[in-house]
Order: structure tokens, then sequence, then C-alpha cells
């Protein structure tokens, strides 16, 4: 029966443009969860809807894949983004009440449908109504799916929103966010490419980012070097991906930008790690991780009578972990546990810090802070970077070669005027 939803390495089908459709089956089974969760008496139905999506999910995610190792890193993607479709679609399966707005929920209404309106007696207008209204519950079905940190729902009120800098007007919004856009992906494939040009990143299957024939100076050298290149990495392509979500939701689903802010911060100017989790970095898969690991540990805390918050935290950062690690093992690059450590690391120095406060009533702050976080975060933390590397993500065509704007154009540039 597993092995039916979750094929072993090697047994997996190979993603075709003919199978290609079945890759976006987990979002139309979690928009139709988003859909009947804006609606009343329908627990029942989206408790049994919820298994065929989690079952498909799992299936989606590590039963096809792209066989050409360059594009491992695709398969990795696909697989975390189904893990978190499953995590959205048991949270919404069983809520009891309807999902509303705060807004929404403060002036008492049913979704923004007044029970009071008119009737319409005209036939062609209560058809013109009821279409209406039906796009209205899937475009706010939908959004209840992506509204990943919950800023307009109940459960994110609590989520800190990294300042914005762009007007809120709509068409000057576009604007930039599409200029923030192609600054990304410009960014992701400069960053991409100069990877490409290092002999230990270069073979497919992987690499280390310690380069052991070097002199110790210069291996560490690199080594933090590409770590931080890493990251960055991760930052623009978590920024490029929210970038098109924003411009579909904001130009697409009519949405307000007042729904889509910024959501990563100068992570590398945070003066803690409790500043660079909560603010700095993204928290787009937040209630992810608090379905996966933090309410179950939250829960087992209490009951072993430690109190709800350090179950929270250390089982947020250890579904943070798995959600990293699982999509490697399950995919045939098994288990390598330095990925693992690093989350359950940051969760004992976030502690550290939680406990440093109360004993001194001080926060950690100021440039000893941006200096301790930047040593947690860019020395000890290397091995985590190396783990991915080994199994392949810089060798990995993020950007393929042909539509690569720095590998096209630039690096020639530059190798045409230094040899001139």
């Amino acid at each position: 029966m597993l092995r039916a939803i979750i094929p072993s390495p090697g047994e997996q089908v190979p993603i075709h443009w003919h199978n290609l459709p079945l890759m976006f089956v987990p979002s139309l089974g979690l928009y139709y969860i988003g859909y009947l969760a804006r609606k009343k008496n329908t627990c029942l139905l989206r408790a049994a809807v919820a298994p065929l999506i989690i079952f498909g999910s799992f299936h989606v995610a590590f039963g096809y894949v792209w066989l050409d190792p360059r594009y491992g890193i695709y398969n990795f993607l696909k697989a975390n983004y189904c893990l978190a479709v499953i995590a959205v679609s048991i949270d919404l399966a069983f809520r009891t009440e309807v999902i509303q707005k705060v807004t929404e929920q403060k002036r008492g209404g049913d979704n923004g449908h007044s029970p009071n309106a008119p009737q319409l007696s005209s036939p062609s207008k209560q058809k013109e109504l009821a279409v209406t209204g039906l796009i209205s519950d899937i475009r706010e079905g939908m959004y209840i799916c992506h509204a990943a940190r919950g800023l307009e729902y109940d459960w994110g009120q609590d989520v800190t929103v990294p300042r914005e800098t762009r007007r809120l007007e709509r068409k000057p919004f576009l604007l930039a966010t599409l200029r923030q856009l192609l600054h990304g992906l410009l960014v992701v494939d400069f960053i991409d490419s100069l990877w490409k040009l290092i002999p230990a990143l270069q073979n497919p299957m992987g690499g280390s980012i310690f380069v052991s024939s070097l002199p110790w100076p210069m291996r560490y050298t690199l080594s933090t070097v590409l770590h931080y290149s890493t990251a960055t990495m991760l930052q623009y392509m978590l920024q490029t991906s929210y970038d098109l979500m924003t411009i579909f939701g904001v130009l697409i689903l009519r949405q307000s930008p007042k729904v889509w802010p910024p959501i990563i911060e100068h992570p590398f100017l945070r003066d803690s790690l409790i500043d660079f989790w909560s603010t700095g970095w993204h928290q787009l898969l937040r209630q992810v991780f608090f379905i996966f690991g933090g309410f179950p540990g939250r829960w087992l805390s209490q009951k072993l009578g430690f109190g709800g918050g350090i179950g929270l935290l250390f089982g947020t950062f250890f579904a943070s972990a798995m959600f990293h690690e699982i999509p490697f093992y399950f995919l045939g690059s098994g288990f390598d546990w330095r990925a693992p450590a690093f989350f359950m690391q940051q969760a004992c120095f976030v502690f550290m810090e939680r406990v440093f406060r109360r004993v001194t009533g001080r926060r950690v702050s100021g440039l000893l802070g941006v200096i301790w976080a930047n040593f947690a975060m860019g020395i000890l933390s290397q091995n985590m970077s190396d783990s991915w590397h080994q199994r392949g993500f810089g060798s990995s065509a993020i950007v393929p070669e042909s539509i690569s704007p720095t590998r096209r154009v630039i690096l020639p540039l530059v190798s045409y005027v230094l040899d001139s």
C-alpha cells in the first residue's frame, strides 16, 4: 500500500509533457477544500475529501520525478509544495467553524453575503448574482489556500510583517512588484551561473562546499561565500515565487495590495536569531510547521508539565527539519543528519536567547547581536549548505542555460573584454 503511494527510488514515473498536468491535481483538491471552508455544514465533506488530497499529494510529490539530475532541484521543490498542500488540507479539513476574515467576524457577516439582501425578481438578475457569488467564493477559497501567513485571519494576527516600501495604489504597486520580480530573477540567475564556474559544483550529482584540495584558510573562505550565496539564493527564490503570487492575487483575483506585504527584510542584518526567524526570514511556512510539529509539540509538552511554549518552539523547528529533509530521502538521496541538526540547533539558540532575556531583562540586540546571529547562521550552520550541495542543489539547473542572461550575455561579454 505504501509503495503504491510512494514508490521506491528508481520506480518513479518520469515526468513528461503528457503527465505534467497531474502535478497540479493537489492544488485543485486544495482549492476545493478552501472553497468548502467558506461554507456552512461542510466539515464532514472536507474531512472525507482530505485523505484523497493527502494521498494524492504524496504520490505526486514522490511518485513522479525529473530523471535528469540537473533538474533535481525541481523534484525537491515539487515535494515541498505537496507537503505544504497536505498541511493546509489537514488544517482546513478539520476546522469546525466557517473560516472568515477578521473583518467579517467583527461585523458578524456571513462571508460578506448578507442574508437580508433583497431578492431580485428578475431570473436573469438572480442567475447573474449566483454566478458572481460563486466566482467570489472560489476566489476567496483560493486565497485561503495561499494566505500562508494568515494576515487577514485569526491564525495570523501575531505574525510580524516587514516594513512596506511600495506605494499601495494598484498600478504603482504592480509595477514595483514586477521590477522586484525581475531583479530577483536576475539575482537567482547570477548566483546559479557563478556556481557553475566552481569545479566542486559542476558534478550533476553534487559536490561539497568544503574543497579539501585548498589550504584551510581558502577552503573555509570559499565555503563561507558559498554558504551565504546559498542563503541568498533561497531568499530570492522565495521572493520571486511570492512576487508571482502577489501579481496573480492583485491583478487576477483583484485583491488589495495591502494583503500582500513583504515577506523578508534584510535577514543578514538582524541582531538576534529571534529577530531573524520572526522578521528577517519569511513566515510563509509558519502555519505548515505549526500543523506538522508545533501544535503536537505544544500538546505533548503541556501533557508532560513543561508548558506549551517550549514544545511549540522545538516542535516547529523539528517540523521544519523534516520538511526540508524528507523530500531528499524519498527521492533517493538518502538521509543526512546535518540538515535536521541545523534546525534543532536553531531551536536551541532561540531558546537560549529567551532564557537570556528572562534572566537579564534585556533582549539580544545591537552590534554584538548582529555578530552573534551571523556567527550562528553563517559559521556554525555551514554543514546545512554542504548537505544540500552534496545532493545536487548547486549543480542543478536552477535556471536553464538556454534562458540564462548571465551565461548567454554577461559572462561572454566579460570574457571578451578580458581577452581583448
